[in-house]
């Protein structure tokens, strides 16, 4: 089963349009309630002292009520269970008055030492029509402790309900202490029928940190309250161990012929094997004899048919301009390279009626990413061969691809991410069926082109990540799994990516689209990669992913990342 769980994998909600008639009283509703429940602490010799600095708008509408109200709601939210006292507006805007230069993190301190203040709390606000983003920080003005931050991006009408949720975070990250519950009065509305009284919307745990998934053996969350459908249950989670470098693949499949299945791992120049048995992941085997430079993708299949699943490693060379790929598996003692150096992408896809296909793209130097064609692969002989092609030139990246019956017609389409990251259904000539026109997925792997120009310093072209069409119920519908990694330019820069929130999806064709079903509560970081199997051995499947707080691309900045499971029995 697939819980509806707070916090955790959940429905989506009313209609968009539903929401947009919403958003025209609930900030004012809102705000209203969030002014009217201030309450003071009581005295302490533990208390601590925070100065809220007014947001920085940046509208083309006045937007002061919004900027008085956000100071109100987190004024409201961080005193409402006491050992904190919010310095009054009057004295923290007459220390602002002299302050001079835009606000940084060193200019707040010393705002806030004039103050007395234990923490500063400043930001902005950036609205474009009915988008807004909130930059934000919570920073200890007298000790290094690291700044509790949040940049995100919703609709106008969801600003309020981000600065709550913030204000949540700093709470349980700075005081020790969860969300306290409060009752403000509730905005005047359409009566509800008699016998149907209002529910009570859950709350998304949308800054929740990697750190706050649970190690060890899982851990069951209650369901969330509203309509399961179809779906119903209880949600399960677990964390590893954070490792300190990005994990850019991730596969499943039993690679060493012991019947238990283990988790593939690819970090940007290495293969690790690891498995999760009787509530422990730990490491099986790490790949010595090759060696790897940019590893951008991770398959497992037994595609030559000898009973050991192969394990499929598409990566760039040293210089990124090309692919250096290999194919590896176990031979009783170790890991040997069967192909290496393969100038193709590989992806593995189980198809209904087929199980495990491989599929294969060429990249030529010079070309983008996109230009070839897409061809199934089998064994011959002593090595991998290029059969039928299945889908024409420039109308896909092998590593956002895959095919199935995503619409449970019997026909067999392809899903694919175009360069832009949209999601795209397509016939197997080419012909496009459908497209999400919204972005999903999101890397920041990318392939070297040359330059158009002299004044290029580089040519970027990103690679698209993971989708896949997975039968998660065992009852013949097939869904389909995807992420929604959150950029913070919002894809309009083509030379630099930047995700810092991002979510796991679950998609169903609803007779017009693929439509979103089920997510995951948004987390801090990108999903890189993710697999849908039987990780912890429990005869069950259970949906992993990759999650990356820190990539570790600057100069001695480690990067930092783990792998989570959702269990979805």
């Amino acid at each position: 089963m697939f819980p509806p769980l707070e916090g955790g994998i959940q429905r989506e909600g009313a209609p968009l349009r539903e929401k947009k008639r919403r958003h025209r009283w609930i900030i004012p509703a809102v705000i209203l309630a969030a002014t009217c429940c201030v309450v003071l602490p009581a005295a302490s010799e533990d208390l601590k002292t925070v100065a809220i600095f007014p947001f920085q708008i940046n509208s083309e509408k006045d937007l002061s009520f919004l900027q008085k109200g956000i100071v109100d709601m987190l004024s409201s939210r961080l005193a409402q269970s006491g050992n904190v006292a919010v310095i009054s507006r009057q004295k923290t805007e007459q220390a602002l008055a002299d302050a001079d230069g835009p606000m940084e993190m060193g200019l707040a301190r010393s705002i806030g030492r004039k103050l007395g203040a234990d923490y500063v709390l400043f930001g902005s606000l950036t609205v474009f029509g009915n988008s807004a983003s909130i930059d934000a920080k919570m920073l200890d003005v007298g000790g290094d402790a690291e700044p509790v931050a949040v940049f995100t991006q919703s609709e106008l009408g969801q600003v309020i309900t981000e600065i709550n949720q913030f204000a949540i975070e700093i709470n349980e990250k700075v005081f020790g202490r969860g969300p306290v519950a409060a009752t403000p009065a509730a905005p005047a509305g359409p009566p509800a029928p008699a016998d149907a009284p209002p529910a009570k919307e859950p709350t998304p745990e949308i800054y929740a940190h990697p750190e706050k998934l649970i190690p060890g053996g899982f851990s069951a969350d209650a369901a969330a309250p509203g309509d399961s459908g179809r779906f119903g249950g209880t949600q399960r989670f677990w964390k590893s161990r954070n490792f300190n470098h990005a994990i850019n693949g991730l596969a499943l499949g039993d690679v060493d012929g012991d019947g238990k299945i283990e988790t593939v791992i690819a970090s940007p120049n290495r293969v690790l094997v690891y498995r999760y048995d009787e509530k422990r992941f730990f490491e099986v085997a790490t790949v010595d004899r090759v060696k790897f430079e940019n590893i951008v993708g991770l398959d497992v299949a037994d595609i030559n048919g000898n009973g050991i699943p192969e394990i499929f490693v598409s990566a760039l060379n040293a210089q990124r301009s090309g692919l250096a790929s290999k194919v590896l598996e176990y031979d009783g003692s170790g890991f040997r390279a069967l192909v290496k150096d393969a100038a193709h992408y590989f992806r593995v896809c189980e198809l209904p009626a087929r199980g495990s296909v491989l599929f294969g793209q060429r990249q030529r130097q010079s070309d983008t990413p996109f230009s070839s064609a897409v061809y199934e692969m089998t064994w011959e002989g002593n090595g991998y061969v290029t059969q039928n092609r299945v889908l024409p030139t420039r109308k896909a990246n092998l590593l956002g691809f895959t095919m199935g019956d995503p619409m449970n017609s019997g026909q067999e389409t392809v899903l694919a991410f175009d360069p832009s990251d949209n999601l795209r259904l397509l016939e197997l000539s080419g012909s496009e069926l459908w497209t999400s026109g919204s972005r999903f997925g999101g890397s920041t792997l990318f392939l070297n082109m040359p330059k158009n120009d002299r004044g290029q310093i580089q040519n970027k072209k990103y690679l698209p990540m993971r989708v896949q069409i997975v039968d998660i119920e065992g009852d013949g519908e097939y869904e389909v799994v995807s992420v929604n990694n959150k950029e913070v330019a919002g894809g309009r820069l083509s030379q630099f990516r930047l995700y810092t929130r991002t979510e796991m999806l679950i998609m169903s064709w609803d007779g017009v689209g693929l439509a979103p079903v089920w997510k995951t509560r948004r987390l801090s970081g990108m999903i890189r990669d993710f697999a849908v199997g039987d990780f912890d051995n429990d005869g069950k499947n259970e949906l992993i992913g990759a999650l990356i707080s820190k990539e570790g691309t600057t100069v001695g900045v480690k990067g930092k990342s783990a792998v989570i499971a959702i269990d979805f029995n």
